[in-house]
Order: C-alpha cells, then structure tokens, then sequence
C-alpha cells in the first residue's frame, strides 16, 4: 500500500511541478512595463541570465537619412550583429583584393559607445563573392582565399574582444532543401552554377579522409580558435525544428570538433520562419529537443535571424496580429530554457521587408516593426510580453535600469568620426558575462 502510495504521491507532486513551470510561463504581467523598451527590460531583469537579445542592421542603417532607425535599433537592443559587414564577399573578395573592414569597424565603435556586444556574422559559407561562385574553381583556388578570410578577420576580432563576444564561423554548412540536381535534403551543400544565387563553394576544397567532413569547416575553426582565442565560436545553421537529418549531420560534426581538439561554443539556428510556425507541435519540440541538446553538451544556443516569412504582400502588410503570435511563439521556446543554459535572440532586419534574393518570387519577411515604426505594433509589444513573462525574479534593487547613451554620441561614428572613445563608455571586460 505504501508502494502505491509513495507513486500516486510522486505522481501528483511531478503534475504539481509541470503545472507550476506551466504557470510561471504564462504568468501575469504588470501591463504598464510594456512601456518600457525592450532594453529596459533586459537591464532591468536579465542582468544575471544567460540571455542576450538582439537585431542584424544593415549598411544602409549608417545612412544620413536612417539617423532616426539606426538611434532606434542602438536604444533598444543591447546585442548587435551586423547584417553583411563581416562576410567575405564585404571584406575579401577575391585574390588580391584590398582588405575592407570599413564598414565593420564602424559598427565595432558603435557598440563599444553603445554598451552593446557583437556577434560577428562572417562565416564561410555562402554568404560569398560572385568570384567564388561556381564549378569551375580548384581547391588550390578556394584555400588561400578562405584561409586569409578567416585568419585576418579572427585577429581583428580578437583586438576588440571587449565588445566581440561571439562568431559565426561556418554557416549553412548542410542542404536543407532538395537543390534540383545538385543536392538532396542532408548533402553536404556545395558549389552550383556560377548564376546560381545560394551556393556553397568551400566544399571543392575537399572532404578529410577520417571523418567525412568539409576541410573548410575543420580549416575555418583551427584558424578561429588559433587567432580569435578570447571570441566564442558558433556553428550556424539554417532549417527547421523538423529537419532532423541536417541537424543530425550537425551535431555529430560539432562532436567531431570537440573530440580533435577543436573548440566550439554554440549552436545557432537561423530562424526565417514561416507564418504560422506554432501550429505544427513538431516545430516547437524539435527546437525546444535542440535546444536541449545544446545545453546537455555545454552549448549556448543562438536564434541568429529571426523574422516571420509571410505568404504574400496582403498578410505582409495587415496582419501583423498573427505575425505577432509567431514570434511570441519562438520567442517563448527559447526563453522557457532559461537557467538551463545560454540562449541568445537575433532578430533579422528590425523592420520589415521583402527580399527576391535568388531571383525568383519575391518574398515579405516581418520584422520588430513594420516598414514604419510603430511602438504599439503587435510584433513589438509581443517580444516584450514574452520577456515580461519569462523575466527571472531578480530584486529591482540589484538591477539598475541605465539609461542608452545620448542620441549624439550614439550616431557620431556613423557619420564619419574616426575619434576613440572615452573610457567611460567603453564596455567593461568586468561586465563580460552579462553583456548589458
């Protein structure tokens, strides 16, 4: 009877905790913190979590005209990964070309006047140049390029370690797609047709003979780790929660890594979702099961590029209530594992837009806000909802909400200043656990 007893009691009490957690997930708000700002929010209950918030600016955010967006993006997000400065196709071209870090030195400042860390989008992968592009080149083309792509950008990065805190070094390394006649759904993704948009042209360098993985993906890490010690080192991959076969394929190379002596710090998952992502249960468990598996093995876990795919023009633009629902959505994924491990959000472009990147049917992704701010957007007052919901329970007095810097000296790099700057906006080397 006891036995029995003992069970039922247990049983109750796990039904009590999953109630409990279930509670705390969906728990009451005081309504008037939606006011606050999505960083006011983060410094005033996140200062101790392993959590960073975020967006991805864009060049054209350093334009004259953008002076408005570009203040907006720095007041509100405390963590900043710029869109396209560090790619290769940006920096390093080609052979022989100029080395140009003009663009990502520029947002490097602005960070460290802003209390902001970076997470350097530079991976190899096919985020390339139009001269890496196609079938025809040799791996004793492909080598020297990459391999002074990630050296001298690892060493640059490594000189602004106090702001620097993360890189993407490789990134959608496996097709999660079935490429017409080139790959299927797992392939390792390589090169196409030089008029192919999204091609991985690393891949003709070779596969290591022990392990069956890319030489580009070992090469790229054995550069970072020698080169950018003090920077975390991220794997970036695209797909969905359901794509088991890439993710696989991935966690085994990371495993790989680790096991020949190489370092690897996260997992990132780029996160252009479809509208509705929510309603298919297996969406949010294969996430929520790798998000999982990140934390079992020691890994942050990164959402790198959040915003919501929409079917057409017409939902793009009127129906930000059930893009809203979406993000809440993945937003609620990653911060239900809070105090399990690091998680990081990264919203894409912050406000929204439609892209025709390979040439063929356009396509509208939401953003934070639509084309024109609104601080009263569904989208934008759910992101704050879902922090509200999930903060931890930190006494106000030990998290003191600070104010952004002043809008002047916020934009002052971005206009052209080449001046350094003071000591007491500098991000301290003390404060590089939280970031904020």
């Amino acid at each position: 009877m006891k036995k029995y007893l003992t069970v039922i009691t247990l049983g109750l009490a796990l039904c009590a905790a999953g109630t409990l957690r279930a509670q705390e997930a969906t728990k009451t708000i005081n309504e008037k913190e939606l006011s606050l700002s999505i960083r006011q929010i983060i410094d005033k209950y996140y200062r101790e979590a392993n959590f960073w918030v975020g967006g991805a600016p864009g060049k054209e955010y350093l334009d004259a005209k953008n002076e408005e967006k570009l203040s907006l993006f720095l007041s509100e997000f405390p963590y900043n990964t710029p869109a396209n400065a560090f790619k290769q196709t940006s920096v390093y071209s080609e052979p022989g070309a100029p080395w140009r870090n003009e663009e990502y030195m520029k947002w490097i400042d602005l960070a460290r006047r802003n209390r902001q860390v970076v997470r350097c989008h530079g991976p190899v992968s096919p985020q390339c140049s139009v001269w890496a592009k196609g079938l025809d080149h040799t791996a004793e083309e492909l080598l020297p390029v990459m391999t002074r792509y990630m050296t001298e950008l690892s060493k640059e990065l490594e000189k602004n370690s106090d702001v620097v805190r993360w890189m993407d070094v490789v990134n959608e390394t496996v097709a999660t797609t079935d490429n017409n006649e080139y790959y299927k759904k797992g392939d390792w993704f390589g090169p196409m047709a030089k008029n192919v948009f999204w091609q991985n042209p690393w891949l003709v360098i070779g596969l290591d003979e022990k392990s069956g993985i890319p030489i580009y993906i070992i090469k790229a890490f054995e550069l970072a780790n020698q080169y950018a010690p003090s920077i975390k080192k991220v794997f970036n991959q695209n797909g969905g929660g359901k794509d088991g076969v890439a993710w696989e394929k991935i966690k085994n190379t990371i495993l790989y890594l680790r096991l020949i002596g190489q370092r690897v710090d996260g997992l990132g998952w780029q996160a252009h979702v479809s509208l509705g992502w929510e309603k298919d249960p297996a969406n949010k468990k294969g996430i929520s099961d790798l998000i999982d598996w990140c934390h079992a093995n020691g890994l942050e876990f990164h959402v790198t590029e959040l915003d919501v795919i929409c079917p057409n023009q017409q939902t793009w633009e009127n129906d930000r209530q059930a893009q809203a629902v979406t993000i809440k959505a993945v937003m609620d994924t990653a911060l239900e594992k809070l105090g399990k491990g690091a998680v990081a959000v990264n919203f894409w472009d912050i406000t929204s837009g439609s892209r025709n990147l390979s040439g063929k049917q356009m396509k509208y992704f939401g953003g934070v806000w639509p084309r024109k701010v609104d601080m009263d957007d569904p989208v934008y007052l759910s992101i704050k909802r879902s922090l509200l919901e999930h903060a931890p329970k930190v006494p106000p007095a030990a998290c003191p909400s600070k104010k952004a810097a002043p809008k002047d000296a916020a934009l002052k790099d971005a206009k052209g200043s080449k001046s350094a700057p003071t000591k007491a906006a500098k991000a301290p080397k003390a404060d590089k656990k939280s970031g904020r």
